[in-house]
């Protein structure tokens, strides 16, 4: 259980290098190549080695998958910050507030005894690239400091979605995150777990936007 809670908390909110937007979606300025590790249910897991300096390697992950829903639908659900509840494993809660610099998402995500619960303030970004084509974003806010020791502050976070019309009723998804923490067990060992995160995550949120397509 101990294993798995630390593993959960690196998924979700795993330390990020600053890089521009352009560069982590359109861009990419790292060596190698995505490679498919894993496919299943139309969605496809794809890893590639990003060196941090001269001793660290991690890899950066990518999902992609089509969902039956508009593009419009699809876009509405990213963007509402309390949707990630519904399809992300250990957010207990999101609610948005007004700070002096705007909206932000404080967002809690729930761990078993003995960790302490862990807290986010992000920020949505949603960039409309043409008329088939945006970006959602969430990323971590540092300008806010809104102090509560009941939590552990998560410093450093992003998600991005890439999100593309391929129809009226589909849209293709491609979401990317990458964290540039040491592993804290031999990769044999965590790899596994964190893939299996990733890719029921993925698929639980095919599966919402199907549903809301319905709706």
């Amino acid at each position: 259980m101990i294993f798995l809670a630390i593993l959960l908390v690196k998924f979700l909110f795993p330390d990020f290098t600053t890089v521009k937007l352009t560069d982590l979606l359109l861009h990419p300025t790292k060596e190698n190549e995505w490679t498919c590790v894993k496919s299943n249910k139309g969605i496809q897991l794809y890893e590639r080695w990003v060196q941090i300096n001269d001793t660290l390697f991690v890899r950066e992950r990518k999902g992609e998958l089509i969902t039956n829903c508009s593009l419009k639908k699809t876009e509405d659900y990213l963007r509402d910050h309390s949707t990630v509840c519904d399809w992300m494993k250990g957010i207990k809660s999101a609610q948005s507030i007004s700070t002096d610099s705007g909206q932000l998402v404080h967002m809690v995500i729930q761990l078993p005894w003995p960790f302490s619960n862990r807290d986010l303030l992000a920020r949505y970004h949603f960039y409309k690239i043409d008329g088939k084509t945006s970006v959602v974003q969430v990323k971590s806010d540092k300008t806010v400091t809104m102090p509560d020791n009941r939590f552990i502050r998560i410093k450093h976070y992003v998600a991005t979605w890439r999100l593309e019309q391929i129809n009226e009723q589909q849209t293709k998804i491609v979401f990317e995150t990458f964290s540039n923490e040491a592993p804290i067990f031999p990769q044999w060992i965590q790899e596994p777990v964190l893939k299996k995160i990733f890719m029921s995550n993925l698929k639980r949120l095919k599966s919402r936007l199907s549903d809301s397509q319905t709706q």
